[in-house]
C-alpha cells in the first residue's frame, strides 16, 4: 500500500513541476530612471545690475536734510562654494549712480562695493544675505568709505544663466570728513553667467 501512494505523490509532484515550469515569468517593468542630481553653486558669476536707489543726507552741522532718487545700473562679478546646502563666497560690483539731490546741484555718482555673500540653497534657489564695505564718489569730489548690509534670492535659470533680485543698503558716517551723514537703499534685478 505504501509503494502505491509514493508512487501517487511523486507522480503528482513532478506533473506540478512540470505545469510550473510551462508557466510564463513576468518581468516587472524597470523603474524609470530619475535624474537626481541638484544644482551646483560653486563656481565663478560675472552679471549685470539694473534698479532704483534712494538717497539721504543729514547734515549734522546745520540740522540740514536733503534727498534724491533714480535709476542705477552696474556690474558685478564674484567667486561663491557651496557646501551642503550652505553658500558662501565674496563679490564686487560697480554701480553707476548719479542720484542728484532734490533742489542741489550735488550727486551721488558711482558705487563700488565688496561683500561677502552667505546664503542657503534650494536646488535652484538660493536665498542669501550679504555684507561688506561700499565705496562711494560724488560730483563736486567728496568721496568715502562706508558699509554695505543687504539680502537678495537668486535663481538658476539654466546650468550658467543666474537672475537674481536684491535689497542693499550703504551707510556713511561724516562723508569725507564732513559732517554729512548720508543713506542709500537701493533696489537691484541682476542676471549673470556662472562657470
Amino acid at each position: 500500500m505504501r509503494k502505491p501512494v509514493l508512487a501517487l505523490v511523486v507522480s503528482l509532484l513532478s506533473s506540478v513541476s512540470a505545469f510550473a515550469a510551462d508557466i510564463p515569468v513576468i518581468e516587472a517593468p524597470e523603474a524609470p530612471e530619475v535624474d537626481v542630481r541638484r544644482f551646483g553653486w560653486t563656481g565663478a558669476t560675472v552679471g549685470v545690475i539694473g534698479g532704483y536707489a534712494w538717497l539721504q543726507d543729514i547734515d549734522r552741522a546745520i540740522n540740514f536734510r536733503a534727498a534724491g532718487e533714480d535709476t542705477i545700473y552696474g556690474a558685478y562679478a564674484g567667486y561663491q562654494m557651496q557646501i551642503g546646502q550652505f553658500v558662501g563666497g565674496l563679490e564686487a560690483s560697480y554701480q553707476q549712480m548719479n542720484i542728484l539731490f532734490v533742489g542741489l546741484p550735488v550727486s551721488v555718482d558711482e558705487t563700488f562695493t565688496i561683500v561677502g555673500k552667505f546664503g542657503y540653497a534650494l536646488d535652484r534657489v538660493l536665498v542669501y544675505a550679504t555684507g561688506g564695505a561700499a565705496y562711494s564718489t560724488t560730483n563736486i569730489g567728496l568721496e568715502d568709505w562706508g558699509y554695505a548690509i543687504g539680502a537678495g534670492v537668486d535663481f538658476a535659470v539654466t546650468d550658467r544663466i543666474i537672475a537674481g533680485a536684491r535689497y542693499e543698503y550703504y551707510d556713511y558716517k561724516k562723508f569725507d570728513g564732513t559732517a554729512i551723514d548720508a543713506n542709500i537703499d537701493a533696489v537691484t534685478l541682476r542676471l549673470g553667467v556662472k562657470f
